[in-house]
């Protein structure tokens, strides 16, 4: 992992680790600023377990996915600043953490998770750039007008296609076409559900554009069959909402 500075005391703080932080914190602020005065407690509070189920649930998917190497590592599993989270599993711990605390807290889990948007799309944004510089996610060399430089995990810089900043990109659009469409919406959940369909169609895309290794698994990437499922798990949000207003 890159190191964007080093803290007193020879402590590295590592690039990707930074631009999640910053991802995370400018995130809590947003939902903070656009929640309602008496949601805003609430929204926060959910925005931190879901950071939470997110870290520990991305740290789960990175050490099953790459289990051969933490079999004989294992004290290196929860040494989560070494880096190794794998987005899937942040989605899934996000939202389990996120549902956990609605019902604790007795809170509808619906509008709950529309006001978490924000935080979602920041880390998203910040996400593609974290991994820009982190040297994943890359996409083909490439000598095209679009081609931008590059790491990879050997940590050789080239001209590639641009999927990271695509993916930012697209981010930021979806969100875009979010605040047009959320004064339209009718029902709570409706927005999430929009959110993780669009994010999973944003994943799916670019791994055909993508080639860092990833496992294989019927003719797709491991994460292409997680972008499915996120836009599936979107999907089921939204005909859920339409079966219930029709009954």
């Amino acid at each position: 992992m890159s190191v964007a500075f080093t803290l007193p005391g020879n402590v590295p703080v590592y690039s990707f680790s930074l631009l999640l932080g910053i991802g995370a914190t400018l995130g809590l602020f947003w939902i903070a600023r656009q929640s309602a005065d008496f949601a805003h407690l609430d929204s926060v509070n959910a925005g931190l377990w879901g950071l939470v189920g997110a870290l520990l649930g991305g740290r789960a998917a990175f050490v099953i996915y790459q289990w051969p190497y933490f079999q004989t590592n294992l004290i290196e599993i929860p040494q989560v600043w070494l880096g190794g989270l794998f987005w899937p599993g942040a989605v899934l711990g996000g939202l389990v953490a996120v549902a956990i605390f609605a019902a604790v807290n007795h809170i509808q889990f619906a509008p709950l998770v529309d006001n978490l948007i924000p935080l979602v799309i920041a880390l998203s944004v910040s996400g593609w750039l974290a991994c820009w510089l982190d040297g994943s996610a890359y996409g083909a060399q490439s000598t095209a007008w679009y081609a931008l430089p590059a790491w990879d995990e050997w940590s050789m810089l080239n001209l590639r296609v641009p999927t990271q900043l695509l993916g930012a990109l697209l981010t930021t659009g979806l969100y875009s076409l979010l605040q047009f469409l959320i004064p339209r919406l009718i029902d709570s959940g409706q927005a999430a559900s929009i959110t993780l369909l669009g994010l999973g169609l944003i994943n799916y895309a670019l791994t055909y554009l993508r080639v860092d290794p990833m496992l294989i698994w019927n003719g797709l990437r491991l994460d292409a069959w997680a972008g499915i499922g996120m836009a599936t798990l979107g999907l089921v949000g939204l005909l859920g909402l339409w079966v219930r207003n029709r009954a």
